[in-house]
């Protein structure tokens, strides 16, 4: 995650990182970035991140990943989907191809090319602009 937000910061995205107990809090975050220490464990922690969030860009996982990716479409948050990454995060298009639901909140997409993936989170159209690596 350190290249990822080192990148978004040099773009001028705001960043806020969202930490639970189970890592060190005298960890160094770079300049600009929000630290949260959340005192929530790892699916807490999920929640506050997916709900805080306009977008969900998950780089490949497991259960975690999974269940923000869930979170998003539950909550109507776009998510952006890496597949191909080896991870359990890569059967998330076999079980849900588009849709997790009949409700359709919305469509989940999967990308195989993190290139192409940016270049389509980039084109959302969020005010402010805040995203969630997960």
């Amino acid at each position: 995650m350190k290249t990822i937000i080192d990148e978004a910061l040099k773009l001028g995205f705001r960043i806020a990182v969202v930490l639970p107990p189970l890592e060190r809090y005298d960890v160094e975050l770079p300049s600009g970035v929000v630290r949260i220490d959340s005192g929530c464990e790892f699916r807490c922690r999920s929640v506050i991140m997916v709900r805080s969030s306009d977008v969900l860009v998950a780089l490949g996982g497991g259960a975690g990943t999974i269940i923000e990716v869930l979170l998003a479409y539950a909550m109507g948050k776009p998510a952006y989907v890496l597949v191909g990454t080896n991870l359990s995060s890569d059967a998330l298009p076999k079980a849900f191809p588009e849709y997790v639901d009949d409700r359709r909140v919305i469509r989940i997409r999967y990308f195989d090319d993190p290139v192409k993936l940016a270049r389509e989170v980039c084109r959302e159209r969020i005010t402010p602009v805040k995203a969630t690596f997960g």
